[in-house]
């Protein structure tokens, strides 16, 4: 990408990161039972942003698939 990019916030420490840098995954909320209605809450899936550093420390894969990635030299 050419020029400015947006930032994003990451979602474990709060740093902000230029959008190409920054990695794309997905958190998991819980499912939970509520004994008093008798509903179970299904978890969803939000798709949020890490920094680099929290990315490696985690871990982390990009979502972006293979490909769209660069090729390897």
């Amino acid at each position: 990408m050419k020029g400015r990019a947006q930032y994003v916030i990451c979602a474990f420490c709060g740093r902000r990161v230029p959008r190409d840098k920054a990695i794309r995954t997905v958190k998991r909320s819980f499912t939970y039972f509520d004994e008093r209605v008798g509903i179970k809450h299904v978890g969803t899936y939000e798709k949020v942003w890490a920094c680099p550093s929290c990315g490696r420390h985690r871990g982390l894969k990009d979502l972006r698939p293979k490909r769209g990635r660069p090729k390897k030299r």
